[in-house]
């Protein structure tokens, strides 16, 4: 193109012939434009908005549940605490009032029936430790130490 001195691009022929109804069309086309995307950035600020609003309303709510349910598992606790102190306190009594009135072997099958239900209770609570963290290291499920079935 050609150049004056100060740099200026001079108009060509093309540029001086065209139409004013394509300028302003470009124009007009720009303008929309500039409309759509300033409605565009409101959008999306309202859609954080809402997500901020969103978001903090749902933390509310996990403060709330958890607050609730530390709550009752403090409750469940405090229950399952005072049950088993009573039935101590309960076998205790039967074992000492037994062995007061000379019954020793009441004394002797209540004392046999709980070490058998404890042993019966660690040995479960290590089979089912084990074969969950058998299932946490990826070993299949139907593990044959854990499926007994009966042979015919």
């Amino acid at each position: 193109m050609p150049e004056n001195k100060t740099n200026i691009p001079k108009q060509t022929n093309a540029m001086q012939s065209l139409p004013i109804k394509i300028v302003e069309q470009v124009v007009e086309n720009q303008s929309r434009e500039i409309e759509f995307r300033t409605s565009e950035l409101d959008l999306r600020q309202l859609q954080e908005k809402n997500a901020l609003e969103y978001s903090n309303k749902a933390l509310e709510g996990q403060l709330s549940d958890r607050l609730s349910q530390r709550e009752h598992l403090k409750y469940s606790q405090k229950i399952l605490y005072r049950i088993s102190c009573f039935l101590i306190i309960a076998i205790s009594t039967v074992i000492i009032v037994s062995l007061y009135l000379d019954k020793d072997p009441i004394a002797d099958k209540i004392i046999q029936a709980i070490v058998y239900i404890f042993v019966g209770g660690v040995g479960g609570y290590g089979l089912g430790y084990n074969a969950a963290k058998d299932n946490k290291n990826g070993q299949n499920q139907n593990n044959d130490r854990y499926n007994f079935q009966p042979t015919a």
